[in-house]
């Protein structure tokens, strides 16, 4: 005796098969629920990826529409500030029969024209200039369009074919004289409908 009591040595007893099927099975099923929680974290970075890239993409829009939105207020406000500039430049408009006046008259590439003004022989090609890009930006606006009186354009004679591109050169230097039909050439930069 040991003094452990009656109990001998056992030798050890091989499992049943009953008990070794479940053990594999046991560990079948560990090694599906660890795969099954490794595809469930890869899902949830995979996600928290597609939510980060897609904030990301938000934030840049917003980004880019609030520069598109300042570069438009910018183009506004240089807009608005070349267009009083302009209404500045224009003279007052002469009286009906005044000497020495002449009467401007413009055509637009479309076929269509402005209404008569009449300018003093002394007041400058880039007067008439002025009148016309202020004229086509009221225009445009009248028709909740923003590009005329903006586009760089020359104003050209009839006959002779010139284009008036000296604004400092008075209307008498110019040629113009009595009623004069000018018209507008766009810059071959820009389109017109």
């Amino acid at each position: 005796r040991t003094g452990r009591g009656d109990y001998g040595e056992r030798e050890a007893m091989p499992p049943s098969p009953g008990t070794l099927e479940a053990r594999a099975m046991r560990f079948e099923q560990d090694v599906a629920f660890q795969e099954s929680l490794e595809a469930d974290r890869e899902k949830e970075r995979r996600k928290a990826e597609e939510e980060q890239q897609q904030q990301r993409a938000a934030e840049e829009e917003r980004a880019a529409a609030q520069q598109r939105e300042e570069e438009a207020q910018a183009r506004k406000e240089r807009v608005s500030k070349q267009m009083e500039e302009a209404r500045a430049a224009i003279p007052p408009e002469p009286a009906a029969g005044a000497a020495e006046s002449v009467v401007v008259v413009v055509r637009l590439p479309d076929g269509s024209r402005l209404a008569p003004r009449r300018f003093l022989s002394q007041h400058t090609v880039g007067h008439v200039h002025s009148f016309v890009r202020v004229t086509l930006h009221d225009r445009a606006a009248a028709e909740g369009r923003t590009d005329d009186g903006l586009a760089d354009f020359d104003l050209v004679t009839n006959m002779p074919v010139k284009a008036l591109r000296d604004k400092e050169v008075t209307c008498a230097d110019a040629g113009l004289t009595g009623q004069t039909l000018l018209m507008v050439q766009y810059h071959p930069a820009v389109a017109r409908d």
